[in-house]
């Protein structure tokens, strides 16, 4: 996650490590974990999944390396400042759920893959 998704987090996710991507030199809160790029969390970590929960400037900086997609379509229009970066030339939609509803606003799930040429 990037910094400013970190600053939105009261804890860090159960049973897993938060990377945090900073420059900053700043002390993270306990169970969060400062990275400094992208290649130094895969050169530490060559054998681990890499999930990547945001912000805007961290999916721009990640999404051509992405195996998989796992979005969140939302209905509406939220006045947002940043969005997703495009993905649809490298990734193909594998599956999409059926309309859902929670607390009054409309979603779908979909989950987008590479074509395997990675």
């Amino acid at each position: 996650m990037g910094r400013a998704t970190y600053n939105d987090f009261a804890e860090p996710l159960h049973q897993r490590v938060n990377y945090v991507l900073t420059g900053s030199s700043d002390p993270l809160r306990n169970g969060f974990q400062a990275i400094g790029s992208l290649d130094q969390l895969v050169t530490e970590n060559p054998d681990d999944e890499v999930w990547v929960i945001g912000g805007a400037a961290v999916f721009a900086g990640t999404i051509a390396d992405a195996d998989e997609l796992l979005l969140t379509q939302v209905a509406g229009d939220f006045d947002c400042t940043r969005l997703f970066p495009p993905f649809q030339s490298d990734l193909h939609l594998g599956t999409r759920s059926a309309d859902h509803q929670e607390g009054g606003i409309h979603c779908r799930f979909e989950t987008w893959r590479t074509n395997g040429t990675r």
